[in-house]
């Protein structure tokens, strides 16, 4: 779910990455422990938001790409629109628990490893998959729906206490991702109205692009506080430009070093 709240400089113009044209594909399928196939994949999503008091169209706010290649390396990037729509975050997690964040115009990346070994994007898969693609205790099944040619299963949530509905397409085939949504609330009129809404701007089922799977060979590693100073000065503007950031700055550099079983460098 998309909170438009959520959205600030700390988390829109980390990392920024690379576009989605030009794909190299490649083709295969990752068998997970239990069996399943899922197909190699790559889904690119538009987020809409919409007035508590309007169902008129929504403005775009963010992008998102998420992909899945042959070997089960999962890759996820996201921009809102004041980063730019062309920008986005990059971020690779490996089946056996590394990942890495890569800054590609800055060429600097952070990469570490998840404390128990595995990828949580494979054990979230294997959960989902077991649960006929269900998240949350709350989640009901709807019904059946294809899209972009491919089979999804409708999932449709209440949350009464902030008076959201929330429905949203998950394809079994690609590991349970979801690849649409719709968030609803309850207007003073108590009618329905969009509040999110998540479109699939196109789904590639069984190929995924070579070149977002590239691990920054040669990329300086660098803790997460470095690579954001760096990207603002690469933008003209100093590190106090976001009034908020330094603690959430503090808490990755921690999670960055403890992830690589280092010591923290002493501080200046």
């Amino acid at each position: 779910m998309i909170n438009r709240r959520s959205f600030h400089v700390a988390g829109t113009l980390l990392f920024l990455g690379i576009g989605v044209a030009g794909f190299a594909l490649t083709e295969g399928a990752m068998t997970l422990k239990q069996g399943r196939q899922i197909q190699p994949y790559l889904v690119e999503t538009w987020h809409y938001y919409y007035d508590h008091d309007s169902d008129a169209v929504g403005t775009i706010a963010a992008k998102d790409v998420r992909a899945l290649d042959a070997g089960g390396t999962y890759l996820t990037m996201n921009s809102t629109a004041k980063a730019g729509l062309d920008k986005y975050s990059r971020r690779l997690d490996y089946p056996d628990g590394r990942y890495v964040k890569l800054a590609d115009p800055l060429q600097m990346k952070a990469s570490g490893r998840h404390p128990d070994k595995t990828g949580i994007h494979h054990q979230q898969m294997l959960l989902a998959l077991s649960r006929g693609c269900l998240q949350l205790p709350e989640d009901k099944i709807a019904g059946h729906e294809t899209i972009k040619g491919v089979e999804t299963v409708v999932l449709r949530r209440t949350d009464s206490l902030r008076h959201l509905e929330i429905k949203t397409w998950r394809a079994p085939v690609m590991g349970c991702e979801a690849v649409q949504q719709e968030i609803w609330a309850a207007g003073p009129d108590g009618k329905r109205h969009g509040l999110d809404r998540a479109i699939p701007v196109q789904i590639l089922l069984g190929k995924t692009d070579n070149d977002l799977f590239k691990a920054g060979d040669g990329y300086t590693e660098a803790p997460p506080s470095r690579i954001y100073e760096r990207f603002f000065e690469s933008i003209g503007l100093g590190a106090d430009a976001c009034d908020r950031c330094s603690a959430s700055w503090a808490k990755q550099d921690r999670d960055y070093w403890k992830s690589r079983g280092e010591a923290a460098p002493p501080q200046n």
